[in-house]
């Protein structure tokens, strides 16, 4: 059943809307589709916050698109274990990542520390800092450990068992 468009003018704005809501499709895909989707996302934007960062843009630029990445590493890390994480503020997806594979103290702080330029997903104390220099260097050594991480897996099983890592 096809989908038909149409075109709904709010304030002098004219933006498309649809007769009938569809479920993306990225909803319902497997756990593995989940995995190698997120790790092709995160690899993507971590390779873009790397190109800025050799470009010399700015610190908050690469920190951001760094922050995309990290995201994607690890909703892809816990979906290779088949866990859905149900809030991607970094701390939540820590909870769950850590249940899961063991993580460094250096790492495990680094990106729970995110949190604090990101306030993002509290409605009383919604805040964004201002990321500088360190924070993009330290977002890019994140990305890079977080990668090796997945690289370092036994290849993906559909069996769904606990991590043998925890």
């Amino acid at each position: 059943m096809a989908t038909q468009v149409f075109s709904v003018p709010i304030s002098g704005i004219t933006r498309p809307s649809t007769a009938k809501s569809q479920p993306s499709s990225r909803l319902f895909e497997s756990d593995e589709q989940r995995y190698l989707n997120g790790y092709r996302d995160a690899q993507a934007y971590h390779e873009r916050a790397r190109q800025f960062a050799r470009d010399g843009l700015r610190p908050s630029l690469v920190f951001n698109v760094a922050s995309v990445a990290i995201e994607c590493y690890l909703v892809a890390l816990c979906s290779r274990f088949q866990v859905m994480p149900m809030n991607h503020n970094f701390g939540s997806l820590m909870d769950d990542a850590v249940s899961l594979v063991p993580f460094s103290p250096a790492l495990h702080d680094a990106i729970r520390g995110l949190d604090e330029i990101f306030g993002i997903c509290s409605l009383e104390d919604y805040f964004h800092g201002t990321p500088e220099a360190e924070d993009a260097e330290r977002s890019l050594w994140i990305c890079q450990s977080l990668q090796e991480m997945l690289a370092s897996l036994p290849e993906y099983t559909t069996k769904n068992d606990s991590s043998p890592y925890a």
